[in-house]
């Protein structure tokens, strides 16, 4: 059986312990969607009159 019990108070005291263990880093996470949008949002900016220019002789509505 190795050197492991389970105590009754085991699981809560397990709870309270890793209550914190899988927070999110929400800072960190939106730090790196804002970094990896913006090459999208550069290319964008420099090719808009082109990607205009596309969609009006195209024909597209909208």
């Amino acid at each position: 059986m190795g050197g492991f019990r389970l105590w009754p108070d085991s699981s809560a005291k397990q709870s309270q312990e890793l209550q914190g263990a899988n927070n999110i880093r929400y800072d960190l996470l939106m730090a790196g969607a804002v970094i990896a949008s913006l090459p999208v949002i550069v290319l964008y900016l420099v090719a808009q009159r082109w990607v205009i220019e596309g969609i009006s002789r195209s024909g597209l509505k909208g």
